[in-house]
């Protein structure tokens, strides 16, 4: 047993300390994964975050950010994508936790995927999905607190397909739920169970 344990981990281990492949942005203002396209939370340079001067020689950044629009969503805690004009996160809906699509520009809703039943948050924490998706080539790839494996077509949010990484796949059911984002690497799709 200790022998499987320890090829397990070191199985884990390399996959998540490969060297992982930036993920296509398909515009400079995309953020198509956690902790964005080149997965090491830099913006791409769009001037959004442009510096300027104070008069005593010192550079400030100029955030220069107005609220277009705000839109109530449940409890969760996955961070916002932003590819090809869409928003996509996920969070509860009260009785189910959804993924959803909403405009850049609007906020209005575009699609809402149900992940499943909510997640119940235990010792202190909120409800609802606990990892960020990712999107890649224009499908996004999700996993439910409960291990709920999913693609869905960024387009339209319809399911590419479905696995249940317990059921399934043998991953143990996590104490505090799935989450970790999944994430491309060399075109593998690489989702780190526990």
């Amino acid at each position: 047993m200790k022998t499987n344990t320890c090829l397990t981990l070191t199985l884990i281990l390399t996959l998540t300390l490969s060297p992982a492949v930036p993920l296509a942005a398909e515009s400079g203002s995309d953020w198509p994964a956690w902790n964005g396209p080149n997965r090491d939370l830099t913006t791409l340079g769009n001037g959004t975050f442009h510096r300027r001067g104070t008069g005593d020689g010192a550079e400030r950044p100029a955030f220069g950010l107005e609220r277009l629009w705000s839109r109530p969503l449940g409890s969760g805690y996955s961070g916002i994508l932003v590819v090809g004009g869409r928003l996509v996160t996920a969070f509860s809906g009260g009785e189910s936790d959804f993924v959803v699509a909403l405009a850049a520009d609007t906020g209005d809703e575009l699609w809402r995927y149900r992940i499943g039943e909510a997640y119940k948050g235990h010792d202190g924490s909120n409800d609802g999905p606990l990892a960020t998706p990712t999107i890649y080539r224009d499908v996004v790839y999700g996993l439910g607190a409960r291990g709920e494996l999913f693609a869905l077509r960024l387009a339209d949010g319809r399911e590419v397909w479905r696995r249940d990484a317990v059921d399934e796949l043998g991953a143990r059911p996590a104490l505090y739920g799935f989450a970790s984002a999944p994430t491309i690497v060399g075109g593998v799709l690489v989702v780190e169970t526990g």
